[in-house]
């Protein structure tokens, strides 16, 4: 994460963490009584407050690093729709378990008020060591959105051969998909790279930008569906009611879906583009086609959220069409980091079922 990330990811935490860690706190309570009193305490109430408090944590407004960073800490499983998920199942397990489900719940209590803390040491270090959130690290024009490729899994780079390979790529997709708003790879710039799992910033106009977040929702959602349609089938099986016509009707269906989303993709695109010249159909469907085979190798885009448009923007000339388009890419944005909320929680889900 870029250092400006940082000081959000300790903003977005102290706006959040110590109300959830209140509502943690009053639930563990109950939940403690309960283990050690033979007179128990209703935990209805604080059940239903600190559930309705994770569903409403604004968890769209963290990009992915910044979520992923929460759980490489470990506390992105209590929070959000997996925390919701985390609590209803250890309440639901302290009726026949109250001891093991009361020191589920510390834990989590114990993490969730730690991590403010740890973030705000981590950010007097920064500032300590001369690095603050109001020092820019690149500027970009209003019109002009920042993504964020992922190279990572079996889409990393290795080596020259790899960095080779990918950069063809993706010149092919940048050309393909540039077509749809009358640009071309060089229109989208290199801000800078990170080592690790190399990761490029990299910026494009609003409307080539919102192309590229559109191809990435559709690619999370067939993720999504690909891990609904597993638990459906462990779920079936749990319950024994499962049987090999239902599985391979329901493999089947999710195979068609795949299938068909590259041309889903490119339906979409130019229907979002109104029009786009014949003879760039074949560069159309070759970038999709390498968007596709890049994500499902593990690669990833990520979105920094633009501005939110200034309400006169909204409503002269020129400017109304600008906040149009950024309005759409928040949009789309939120629905990315939504429909990525949902894979967590489902692959917390698997892990747990595994476990």
């Amino acid at each position: 994460m870029e250092v400006a990330e940082i000081f959000d990811l300790v903003d977005w935490y102290r706006s959040n963490g110590p109300r959830v860690g209140k509502q943690y706190q009053s639930l563990q309570n109950v939940l403690q009584h309960n283990a050690s009193q033979n007179q128990k305490q209703p935990v209805r109430e604080q059940l239903h407050d600190l559930v309705e408090g994770l569903d409403a944590l604004p968890m769209t407004e963290l990009n992915l690093q910044q979520v992923a960073q929460l759980d490489k800490i470990g506390v992105g499983q209590f929070l959000g729709v997996r925390g919701a998920e985390f609590v209803e199942r250890v309440v639901t397990e302290s009726g026949y378990d109250p001891a093991t489900s009361a020191s589920e719940m510390k834990n989590a209590l114990d993490k969730v008020t730690s991590v403010t803390e740890m973030l705000e040491n981590l950010a007097s270090a920064l500032r300590a060591a001369g690095s603050m959130p109001d020092q820019p690290e690149d500027e970009v024009d209003d019109d002009t959105a920042v993504a964020r490729i992922q190279f990572r899994q079996n889409a990393s780079i290795g080596n020259i051969a790899d960095m080779k390979k990918w950069s063809a790529d993706w010149n092919d997709i940048a050309r393909g998909i540039g077509h749809l708003v009358d640009e071309t790879p060089h229109d989208m710039k290199v801000l800078g790279a990170s080592k690790g799992s190399i990761i490029v910033c990299v910026s494009g106009s609003m409307a080539l930008i919102s192309a590229f977040a559109f191809m990435s929702k559709k690619v999370s959602g067939i993720v999504l569906d690909v891990l609904k349609v597993q638990n459906a089938i462990e779920d079936l099986r749990h319950k024994r009611i499962s049987n090999e016509v239902i599985e391979k009707s329901m493999r089947e269906d999710l195979k068609k879906r795949e299938s068909s989303l590259v041309d889903d993709i490119i339906a979409g695109l130019k229907d979002r583009a109104g029009s786009m010249a014949e003879e760039h159909d074949a560069h159309l469907r070759t970038a999709v086609k390498k968007y596709v085979e890049f994500s499902k190798k593990g690669g990833e885009m990520d979105y920094l959220q633009p501005p939110e448009p200034e309400a006169d923007e909204e409503e002269n000339g020129p400017d109304q069409a600008q906040a149009h388009l950024t309005g759409e890419l928040r949009d789309l944005i939120s629905e990315i980091r939504s429909i990525k909320g949902e894979t967590l929680l489902l692959e917390d889900l698997t892990v747990g079922d595994a476990e």
